[in-house]
């Protein structure tokens, strides 16, 4: 899994990615400049989809060496209300590789999801990681599969109908602050799609109160709680008897 470890970073936009110079390179250490893996897959995916982000979000920590970063596409292959969803990850300091993700993000609650098997990460910065980074991104039958496959899910988690003392006793598992928890009940009690879905998007909206920055990790855990609970619906695996 491309995890997204957010603590102590903050937001930037890409173009301050710019001023962020990797350090300098060897025979076996090829770094990957932050700006230069945002702007590569930015513009894959325009080549792909036929048009840019629809929401960006970057952020710098461990002194601006580590970078993470999601970018969020429109894809009519999806659902309405769910955007095709890209997280990326770099590091100057040779602890954290080159990574990328494919996940769906909800448009209005800004609640995100990721599976492993949709997921590739590289050595770190050897001349294969990127190599590894473009092929992913090139794949055009591999997005098809993978929009697919979101689409499944969300259809499930749609229809998956959940009364209100249902979803507050899901809500009662999620790892959440008494603080985060108030605003997702308070979300939930006003819902209008009483759904394993808006169950999680309410869960995100919550989940966000008072963090900082991307909280990425989060939301995983979050929809990680729920596929405990309903895995036929959030991952699609069967579930034996």
């Amino acid at each position: 899994m491309l995890t997204l470890d957010t603590r102590g970073s903050r937001d930037v936009t890409r173009a301050e990615l710019r001023s962020v110079a990797p350090p300098h390179r060897t025979r076996r250490y090829l770094p990957v400049a932050h700006a230069q893996l945002a702007d590569y897959v930015a513009e894959r995916m325009r080549a792909t989809l036929g048009k840019g982000p629809y929401r960006e979000r970057y952020c710098l920590s461990a002194n601006d060496q580590r970078f993470f970063g999601t970018l969020t596409f429109r894809d009519a292959r999806l659902p309405e209300g769910v955007g095709l969803c890209v997280g990326i990850r770099n590091g100057y300091d040779q602890r954290v590789s080159l990574g990328v993700a494919f996940g769906i993000e909800a448009l209005d609650t800004e609640a995100m999801a990721f599976d492993p098997r949709h997921a590739w990460t590289g050595a770190r910065h050897t001349p294969n990681a990127w190599a590894g980074i473009t092929e992913a991104l090139a794949r055009r039958e591999t997005l098809s599969e993978i929009t697919t496959w979101w689409t499944n899910r969300v259809t499930a988690t749609r229809g998956r109908a959940l009364d209100e003392t249902q979803g507050l006793g899901l809500l009662c598992l999620l790892p959440l602050t008494r603080v985060q928890f108030a605003l997702a009940k308070e979300r939930w009690h006003e819902a209008q799609e009483r759904t394993l879905w808006g169950l999680y998007g309410c869960a995100a909206v919550g989940g966000k109160r008072g963090a900082v920055d991307l909280q990425l990790d989060a939301l995983l855990r979050l929809w990680a709680v729920l596929c405990d609970h309903y895995p036929r619906e959030m991952t699609g695996e069967r579930v034996t008897p």
